[in-house]
């Protein structure tokens, strides 16, 4: 009897350790992990295994992630560009922390725009100045050519 109530304290205590098995997207103690961003040899989203949360392996041993994320979950984001020192959270998209110099989604500072947009105003400021300038010299000419012209003209109509 006794060995038969061990048995059954042993299996029961399998059991309780092993628990339900995680609702698909879930997976590790408590159910408590996301699965990451998994696709089937079908290149369809598919869930990860509940208990390791790993992606399910291809016919070459290799898991297949949506695009913008790798690892052995597909829980890892990738970045295009370098986020400058901050954190890649999501495939293209870095988390700046609280620097409000930094802008989204690759962590730019925003001062070396502000910069180029100053130069890129100086610049059309003077060019339209300059312009100004060399159309107002020409309408001087002209004005001066039609004014000696019409000078010469009433001086010919006098004459006759």
């Amino acid at each position: 009897m006794m060995k038969q109530t061990l048995l059954v304290c042993a299996l029961i205590g399998v059991v309780v350790s092993v628990g339900p098995p995680c609702p698909a997207g879930l997976w590790g103690p408590n159910c408590v992990q996301v699965c990451g961003f998994c696709l089937d040899k079908f290149r369809i989203a598919t869930s990860c295994d509940n208990t390791t949360g790993t992606c399910p392996l291809l016919d070459n041993g290799k898991q297949l992630c949506v695009d913008g994320w790798i690892g052995f979950h597909c829980n890892e984001p990738t970045c295009d560009s370098d986020c400058h020192g901050f954190k890649c959270i999501a495939p293209n998209t870095c988390f700046c922390e609280d620097d409000i110099n930094k802008v989204a989604p690759t962590c730019e500072d925003l001062r070396v725009r502000g910069v180029y947009g100053s130069i890129t105003a100086l610049l059309t400021l003077t060019f339209s100045i300059i312009l100004c300038g060399i159309g107002s010299k020409h309408w001087e000419k002209k004005r001066q050519k039609r004014k000696a012209m019409l000078g010469l003209h009433q001086l010919q109509e006098l004459e006759q």
